[in-house]
């Protein structure tokens, strides 16, 4: 007899084609850990598949277990995330959440609130107006840092424990050691120079919830300035290189 079927919410990451019509779905599963599933024909014109399992999209899907992969066997959206599938910009400013949950998340290894997380940041992507998803992203990628366990010390020195004070317009930054580094300890360290409001952008993003952020005003340029201080994070402590960042610097969409 085989296994029981399962029901489990979704969100999808990446999609690679399977054959003629069929598709691999990267997921993020309701527990946090990744889900890679088979849509069988959801390539085909009259599949309902296609558009219910499509990026950025939350879904509820009965799952039956298969040999390799498991197999999509019905869904429906939790929610579509529309704006975030049809405005391009949009779109590229919403991708590295899919790509540095596809890089992080790993199967059967939980991850407590990181769904929750996911799904709110989509939504408010979503609903914001496009100057404003790049900041949401820049706040999805530092938090998802510190859900990690890679969360950056700014407002205190990493050796010595004391408040960073700069009477520069820069604050010492070690991306390898942990965050800020004071005058006295640098010589520790190797550090960089960041530009002090990009380090307070940088953390009021990652101290603020979704919904302060979206009320927030910041300007194009201090979000991208934030948006390569998690780049670089991310990139130092958990070795995740996000190409559609990439093409976020270069696109000339914003």
């Amino acid at each position: 007899m085989g296994k029981p079927t399962y029901t489990c919410d979704v969100v999808v990451l990446r999609k690679k084609r399977l054959k003629e019509s069929d598709l691999i779905l990267d997921c993020l599963k309701d527990d946090g850990s990744r889900l890679d599933l088979v849509a069988r024909g959801a390539l085909k014109p009259t599949n309902p598949f296609a558009a219910r399992l499509d990026l950025f999209g939350a879904c509820r899907c009965i799952v039956a277990p298969g040999r390799s992969l498991d197999v999509v066997t019905e869904a429906r959206f939790v929610n579509a995330h529309e704006n975030l599938r049809t405005d391009i910009r949009q779109s590229a400013a919403a991708l590295p959440i899919l790509e540095a949950l596809d890089k992080t998340a790993q199967p059967d290894l939980p991850v407590p609130r990181l769904f929750e997380m996911t799904c709110t940041a989509l939504d408010h992507a979503a609903a914001v107006d496009a100057e404003r998803v790049p900041a949401v992203t820049v706040a999805f990628l530092l938090k998802l840092a510190a859900l990690l366990g890679f969360r950056p010390r700014l407002d205190e020195c990493i050796e010595c424990g004391r408040p960073v004070k700069s009477e520069q317009d820069w604050t010492r930054i070690s991306f390898l050691d942990g965050g800020a580094v004071c005058d006295s300890c640098a010589m520790h360290y190797e550090t960089v120079r960041i530009q002090e409001t990009t380090v307070a952008w940088a953390r009021f993003l990652l101290m603020s919830t979704f919904n302060d952020i979206a009320r927030t005003s910041i300007d194009v340029r201090a979000t991208f300035d934030a948006l390569d201080f998690a780049r670089r994070w991310l990139a130092a402590n958990a070795g995740v290189r996000l190409k559609s960042v990439d093409f976020l610097f270069s696109s000339g969409l914003f």
